[in-house]
């Protein structure tokens, strides 16, 4: 059995936070990651929540931008964010997985979201350009978890599970 779980990085500190988090009934502890952001390991999730619920719920109150990423049992993953202005966008890894397990993929591989991704790289500490996106949605990941990872990476955010 693969990993599943879910992962969260604000760029806030900890005690911004504390609101956000009431609100959203999570069990998280932050801790530094990259300077200026923290990240947590989210437990006690019920499954299956929408990364986007999950971003509008915790960032909609702390109004800073966020990254959520997802990976049920290695397989599928996805990889989510919000801006200060509310928008948000979730792109998919490993579109194949969602066809096997029977989940609409709700156009998480779609271009819009993959652009609306490099637009919110710009509040990440790296900021993705369409080139290296594309490099990266292109490849097929055995673990979704290695897809995911290769997208923090890429805007300067290491996820982990």
């Amino acid at each position: 059995m693969g990993t599943t779980g879910y992962w969260l990085a604000a760029k806030a500190s900890p005690a911004d936070l504390v609101g956000a988090v009431e609100f959203a009934g999570l069990d998280v502890t932050f801790t530094p990651l990259v300077v200026g952001w923290v990240d947590a390991v989210v437990v006690g999730m019920p499954h299956p929540v929408k990364p986007d619920d999950l971003l509008e719920a915790f960032a909609g109150r702390a109004a800073v931008p966020a990254a959520v990423a997802f990976v049920m049992d290695s397989d599928l993953g996805v990889f989510g964010g919000i801006d200060p202005s509310g928008t948000t966008f979730s792109v998919g890894v490993n579109q194949a997985a969602f066809e096997s397990y029977a989940i609409p993929d709700q156009g998480i591989f779609d271009a819009a979201h993959l652009e609306r991704l490099v637009q919110w790289s710009a509040h990440a500490p790296t900021p993705l350009d369409a080139a290296r996106l594309a490099e990266i949605g292109g490849e097929h990941w055995t673990f979704a978890d290695e897809g995911l990872a290769a997208i923090g990476e890429a805007v300067g955010l290491p996820v982990r599970f």
